[in-house]
């Protein structure tokens, strides 16, 4: 089994990171943004290869662009208030990399895991709902219907 960072959380992280009405283009959060987005364009290139084929294309063209981002992560992870919201994304980012960089190495394992995300987000939803269930009755008419 092998831990796989998920590139859309970092990338969450720094689009909460983002101010609004800076400098377009100039922020660290924009830039390392524009660099994940680079991850992602590279991953719709690379889709409808097989797993080989993509394991190679990876290996050839996801290096350049995860060097940018550690280079960015090294350069200012020291400089910037851990507690800001900045702060948490290069820690998040410094905490997840070795397991961010595994899907360059594999054709098989994904960029991010929305897909299984979205498989479970009707539990995790119907989780909250499951809680109003007063009655074993209620419970198993709720049940049914999921």
């Amino acid at each position: 089994m092998i831990r796989v960072g998920c590139w859309a959380h970092v990338r969450r992280y720094f689009e909460k990171a983002n101010v609004s009405g800076a400098n377009s283009g100039r922020t660290l959060s924009e830039k390392m943004i524009k660099d994940i987005k680079e991850l992602f364009m590279l991953e719709r290139e690379l889709k409808e290869l097989s797993p080989e084929e993509r394991k190679t294309g990876r290996e050839n063209k996801a290096p350049p662009i995860l060097k940018k981002i550690k280079e960015n992560l090294d350069k200012n992870l020291d400089e910037v208030p851990p507690k800001s919201k900045l702060g948490e994304a290069l820690h998040y980012l410094a905490e997840e990399w070795p397991h961010l960089e595994h899907f360059a190495h594999n054709g098989e394992l994904a960029l991010s895991n929305n897909r299984c995300e979205n498989y479970i987000r009707p539990f995790v939803l119907g989780r909250k709902n499951w809680l109003f269930a007063d009655s074993a009755t209620g419970a198993e008419a709720s049940a049914c219907i999921y």
